[in-house]
């Protein structure tokens, strides 16, 4: 009876081990969307946080429930403007204008978490990015440069639709954190997009 018990487990586990190696997928893709910087336009003249986003991605699913993807976003840019007026010389003024330009990219790891439903699933994403933010600023022709590299945690949710065994697309949201200019201050960059994926 022991070993009957004992070559019951080993059919078990091997049986499970061929499921998940049957069922275990690669994946490769790439997606396209709006960008939204959650900065603070306070006192700006003008101030447009929305921007083209895109990212490129691979994947492994080990189990239908449980898989890991990484890869690279870029986030667009954020542009943002305030007019200047200076006291002058005799009394007049000098009026201007100073301009900046954010934008992060960087690669991403995240866990994956999916329910399948029917030919396509729901998802949810929890990860780490490494983004590089890189500040312009422009005033009165001179114009400076910074950048801060900073990795911290961003997370997402989205479905996705099969057409094909191989072929399928997604949606989703994401919300990414960047550090810029003084390395203390944070925001959040959200992106809503669309893409496909190729699976092996």
């Amino acid at each position: 009876m022991k070993l009957k018990g004992v070559l019951a487990g080993t059919l078990l586990f091997a049986a499970g081990s061929l499921f998940n190696a049957a069922f275990a997928q690669g994946y490769v893709g790439a997606s396209v969307g709006q960008s939204d910087y959650k900065v603070d336009c306070t006192g700006l003249t003008t101030c447009d946080t929305k921007d083209t986003g895109y990212k490129l991605f691979g994947g492994y699913m080990f189990t239908p429930n449980l898989g890991i993807e990484g890869g690279w976003v870029d986030l667009g840019e954020t542009t943002s403007s305030v007019t200047l007026v200076l006291p002058g010389i005799e009394g007049g003024t000098i009026v201007g204008a100073a301009s900046a330009v954010l934008k992060a990219s960087g690669p991403f790891l995240a866990a994956v978490a999916a329910a399948p439903i029917g030919s396509g699933s729901v998802f949810g994403k929890l990860g780490v990015a490494n983004l590089k933010s890189e500040l312009t600023a422009s005033t009165f022709g001179q114009t400076e440069t910074t950048s801060v590299r900073a990795t911290d945690a961003f997370f997402g949710i989205g479905a996705s639709y099969g057409f094909s065994r191989n072929f399928s697309v997604r949606a989703e949201w994401e919300r990414f954190r960047i550090k810029w200019n003084n390395p203390a201050e944070k925001d959040d960059v959200d992106l809503l997009s669309v893409g496909a994926t190729y699976r092996f």
